[in-house]
């Protein structure tokens, strides 16, 4: 999956794991994203500590999709939200058309990868 950290994950493909063009499923996800919108939990505590999961609750969907934490030392750093795929259709192999759509739980793969076990985490501000 394409990541946009400096960790330098960026594919060599010219297709995202969904299958959709990249321009297309970045489009898709920063508009899902702006939608999800920042809960009032952490723009109201930057600076501050918050309970890790009064976050989590705040983060989750309403179809109990909670997305992975990932903090250094009791840092916020990351949060990593998992979407399902609209299914057009008709997608040909030559020209596949999915697009992320509604928040899911993330496979367990992922959820390892949670790293946020404190009670409590830091917001940083930039």
């Amino acid at each position: 999956m394409w990541s946009g950290g400096f960790d330098g994950n960026t594919p060599s493909y010219s297709w995202t794991c969904g299958g959709i063009h990249q321009a297309a499923y970045l489009d898709t996800i920063v508009h899902l994203t702006i939608a999800t919108g920042t809960p009032a939990l952490i723009s109201d505590n930057i600076g501050g500590e918050i309970n890790t999961e009064s976050l989590r609750k705040a983060l989750s969907g309403e179809n109990g999709s909670t997305p992975v934490l990932i903090c250094q030392d009791n840092k916020l750093l990351r949060v990593l939200s998992c979407y399902d795929k609209n299914r057009p259709v008709l997608a040909s192999t030559t020209d596949p058309t999915y697009e992320p759509a509604n928040p899911i739980a993330c496979p367990a793969a992922w959820r390892q990868q949670d790293t946020c076990s404190q009670n409590t985490l830091h917001i940083t501000g930039l």
